[in-house]
């Protein structure tokens, strides 16, 4: 899945970059005999392109966006385990909050 409107922060030099799309892995079991299911979940991360020895930065997300991704989430769900008809137009748009022109940080 694709989150829009993640931003980062350096643990290092404090700086602060958005970015347009964040890719979240899920990966979703269900175990019918258990009657149980499982989500895992990876967040892909960035690092500081000004800090050397930078480490892979957890992005943030607004409380609004976190919703629509579990909303999304879901959806997904039901879809692929409860054999549910799932349209892409079900699923929520996350919201970009914050401008990005171009598709590279050009202040480095």
């Amino acid at each position: 899945m694709i989150l829009q409107g993640g931003r980062f922060q350096c643990s290092c030099c404090i700086r602060r970059w958005p970015l347009i799309q964040v890719l979240i892995f899920f990966h979703v079991h269900l175990d019918r005999s258990q009657r149980q299911g499982q989500v895992k979940m990876r967040v892909c991360g960035q690092k500081c392109v000004k800090c050397h020895g930078a480490k892979f930065e957890t992005p943030m997300f607004s409380q609004e966006n976190i919703g629509r991704i579990l909303d999304n989430l879901v959806l997904k769900i039901r879809e692929k385990c409860y054999r549910e008809s799932i349209t892409n137009c079900d699923l929520a748009d996350s919201i970009v909050e914050e401008d990005v022109e171009g598709p590279h940080d050009m202040t480095c």
